[in-house]
């Protein structure tokens, strides 16, 4: 992945504060020669307070009702919000410039359904680690394009 970004033209690099997220960027960084800047808001998604013993039909639970709050978590329109706001705040900061921003599934899948007729749980299924999506924002218009997995980009 980082040569396929690097290859980019990638001008800076934001990323979530979780270690995972910091470690698949930080080949890139190496070779793009920026440092990551690490934003709180690109953190993943928080569905409950507590471990969840079936993850996964909660979280389609919770792309299905966007005002679903289970103890302790964030609503799909809360995530949906705060990632949006970071990604309004990272384009207007770096405009015209192509930036790689490194979050993760539920968090991105919460973006991208609101702005595509697109089904987010299915989206955040499709996923794989590491994955690209290119996003676009000009105007504060957004698009989207889904470049995949690994084997897409190698």
């Amino acid at each position: 992945m980082a040569s396929f970004l690097a290859a980019q033209g990638i001008d800076h690099i934001y990323a979530s504060p979780f270690l995972r997220v910091q470690q698949t960027v930080a080949p890139t960084a190496n070779r793009t020669g920026d440092h990551v800047h690490i934003l709180e808001d690109l953190k993943e998604r928080r569905l409950a307070e507590t471990p969840i013993d079936d993850f996964v039909s909660a979280l389609r639970d919770s792309f299905t009702d966007d005002t679903l709050r289970l103890p302790g978590g964030e609503t799909l329109i809360e995530c949906r919000t705060r990632v949006r706001r970071v990604i309004d705040h990272i384009s207007a900061r770096h405009a015209g410039q192509t930036i790689a921003v490194c979050s993760h599934g539920a968090a991105i899948a919460s973006l991208i359904s609101d702005l595509d007729d697109v089904d987010g749980f299915d989206l955040w299924q499709s996923l794989t680690n590491p994955h690209v999506i290119e996003l676009t924002v000009h105007d504060g218009t957004y698009g989207w394009r889904n470049i995949g997995g690994e084997d897409a980009y190698v």
